[in-house]
């Protein structure tokens, strides 16, 4: 299934792209349809928001991965 053309042209605005907003907060900007944050705690992480398809999420993981190896303990749905 393809997705709608407006919705391919509106996420071609937002070019993949990792922003740390504060120092274990973390923003995965153009990886899906919305943008997914993640808290680092001590020993795990908090994510926020999950993608629309499973390739969008493994290549968040695939990105995080390159900040940390702690695991994914809580998942917030907003």
């Amino acid at each position: 299934m393809s997705a709608h053309p407006a919705l391919v042209t509106h996420s071609a605005q937002f070019p993949k792209c990792t922003l740390t907003l504060a120092g274990d907060v973390r923003a995965f900007v153009g990886y899906a349809a919305s943008n997914v944050y993640v808290i680092e705690g001590d020993d795990s992480l908090a994510l926020i928001d999950t993608t629309e398809s499973l390739a969008a999420a493994e290549n968040i993981l695939a990105e995080l991965r390159q900040f940390t190896d702690k695991p994914v303990e809580t998942i917030i749905y907003t």
